[in-house]
């Protein structure tokens, strides 16, 4: 009989450790943003649109709120603020509506942690709310900009009153998490809550900082006080925490900026599991660079120290969910194998069958032990705030000209070897010593309205930069873009321009040699022959340029646009017989 308990024991306990818990949806891979995956940063970005689900899905979605911070990350990486907009609202609602798992502690308790709607670490929901932020800084929402911020400033949990050193490292965190939820280790330091910790204020610089500038900017249109005392009260807030970032506070204060970039570098640091039964976690860093970032714009030369540094974040236990009930889980798993295992080498069958029954559950509560893997893989290693003055447009003025289509089929007026042009001047960044992070902006012309504009770049990584990020030259114009040194065709025709065919715009193309024939209508029917999405109210899939049918042009001063306008393309290939016919 006892052989026969172990039997089943063995086989039981070969199919509850084969059948692993669910496995989070991150992949390094599967959404790119930097490095040499930047060409297929479009095509990560359309293919989260279309994965995005309904809102009314948020209680059975469970990457609800994962993906769609992914998306407000590509989207603005891209250069389109626009497909921004709706997921952003949503994450903003779900992050500050409490109690969104309340349905699921059950099942997540019993089967496995991943059950649970992602709602991140805390370092990762202050990270979502900046994003939320930077989106509405763009738009120049400044209320939005600092109401996404002030939720990024959120009180954290410190368990660590009793550590000498105000440190404490994740094992220990769980120790303590689970002796105080069974009545245990409750000190005068933490007797001020039944969970064992206090609140505390946040170090989250990014978000003090973009909420002073909100501020700021809030007080320079509105002319309100409130927001100019509540705006040095923030940076005062930072010089306490970080005081070499003082040079860049007295920046903020002159107010002699036009533009803000908000710079992200380097890959975020990779979640997985460690201790018992994969019980705890950790973040390993990808990167560590704490390098300052070089900017250069005509003959100036500035070095900004980065805001904040997410492997300090990911690591420090004030930004930190508790592990306790995982690490109590594994445990207790033990615990019952340890006594089923006695149980059962009993010679009375009535014990057998129970220690056998302590088995399975020591082992089910093993295997459902693991912690949650799921992280947001976009997230940079760091930030930079850069104030910054765009010039004032100026079309041409980069030496030398943008290479021509090399396959000019003969249309009068096609732009071969047209210059390239500048739209004012250019703004390179680099982080110091990391020659692969170079990126040169173009196209960014100082705001007409005299308010500060607002743009998001996302760096590059590897070795050396594409030559497309360091040309300095746009190739191409479209919508918002600036206009070329000559006139230019409808990239369908052989030309140079990606602008939505409006009344305005078929007459410039008439200068570059449009038979005259064409009237707006028989323009726009080409376009619409050749299956291109005209307007904007077509959601923003991938761009002309690069084999799709969206001319919406992304916006100049992001990776987005460097990566579509300032480098060569294909020749475009006609579908229709109508613009077939107007190639010779």
């Amino acid at each position: 009989m006892t052989n026969r308990i172990a039997l089943v024991c063995i086989i039981m306990a070969t199919c509850l450790t084969g059948c692993e818990a669910p496995k989070g949806t991150s992949s390094d891979n599967q959404y790119p943003a930097t490095g040499n995956t930047a060409s297929q940063l479009a095509r990560a970005r359309v293919a989260l649109q279309k994965r995005l689900t309904d809102s009314r899905t948020v209680q059975t979605d469970r990457d609800y709120l994962l993906n769609r911070l992914r998306l407000t990350i590509l989207g603005l990486a891209d250069g389109y603020p626009q497909v921004v907009g709706r997921p952003a609202d949503e994450l903003f609602e779900m992050l500050t509506t409490h109690g969104i798992n309340e349905a699921k502690e059950f099942e997540a308790t019993v089967f496995h942690e991943e059950l649970r709607i992602w709602k991140g670490e805390p370092f990762e929901q202050a990270m979502a709310f900046h994003y939320i932020a930077t989106h509405y800084a763009i738009l120049g929402s400044w209320d939005n900009v600092r109401a996404a911020s002030l939720n990024s400033l959120s009180q954290l949990r410190d368990y660590s009153h009793e550590s000498e050193t105000g440190t404490i490292n994740a094992d220990a965190l769980a120790d303590r998490a689970k002796a105080i939820e069974n009545g245990q280790a409750i000190t005068p330091a933490t007797a001020t809550n039944a969970n064992g910790y206090v609140t505390v204020e946040n170090d989250f610089t990014l978000g003090y900082l973009l909420c002073a500038i909100a501020n700021e900017q809030l007080a320079r249109t509105l002319g309100d006080r409130d927001r100019a005392n509540e705006a040095r009260g923030l940076f005062d807030q930072v010089l306490k925490l970080r005081p070499s970032l003082a040079p860049l506070i007295a920046a903020f204060k002159r107010e002699q900026f036009n533009t803000l970039l908000i710079v992200d570098a380097g890959q975020g640091p990779r979640k997985a599991r460690t201790g018992p039964d994969g019980a705890l976690t950790i973040y390993n860093p990808i990167d560590r660079s704490r390098a300052p970032l070089i900017v250069r714009s005509g003959n100036s030369e500035q070095t900004f120290d980065l805001v904040s540094d997410l492997n300090r974040l990911a690591t420090s236990h004030l930004w930190r969910g508790r592990e306790g009930a995982r690490l109590a889980k594994s445990t207790v798993g033990t615990g019952m194998m340890m006594g089923g295992s006695v149980a059962a080498s009993s010679r009375d069958p009535a014990t057998q069958w129970a220690g056998l029954g302590l088995i399975l559950g020591g082992l089910y509560a093993k295997a459902t032990a693991g912690a949650d893997t799921r992280y947001c893989e976009l997230l940079p290693q760091r930030v930079y705030l850069v104030p910054a003055n765009a010039p004032a447009p100026a079309p041409g003025s980069f030496p030398g000209s943008a290479p021509g289509n090399p396959k000019n089929r003969g249309i009068s007026g096609a732009t071969s070897g047209a210059s390239g042009a500048s739209g004012g001047g250019w703004i390179q960044l680099q982080v110091k010593g990391q020659l692969g992070t170079r990126l040169t902006l173009t196209g960014l012309t100082a705001p007409q309205s005299g308010k500060v504009q607002v743009r998001y770049v996302r760096l590059l990584d590897g070795t050396d930069p594409p030559p497309w990020a360091i040309s300095g030259k746009i190739h191409y114009a479209g919508d918002g873009t600036p206009a070329l040194a000559k006139p230019s065709l409808p990239y369908i025709l052989g030309g140079r321009s990606v602008h939505q065919p409006t009344w305005e715009q078929v007459g410039r193309w008439r200068e570059a040699g449009l038979p005259t024939e064409l009237d707006t209508n028989a323009v726009v029917d080409l376009f619409k022959q050749e299956k291109i999405e005209l307007g904007d109210g077509n959601p923003i899939g991938i761009h002309l340029l690069e084999g799709g049918r969206t001319l919406t042009s992304p916006l100049p001063g992001s990776l987005g646009f460097v990566r579509l306008f300032c480098q060569e393309h294909p020749i475009y290939q006609p579908r229709s017989q109508a613009v077939q016919r107007l190639w010779p």
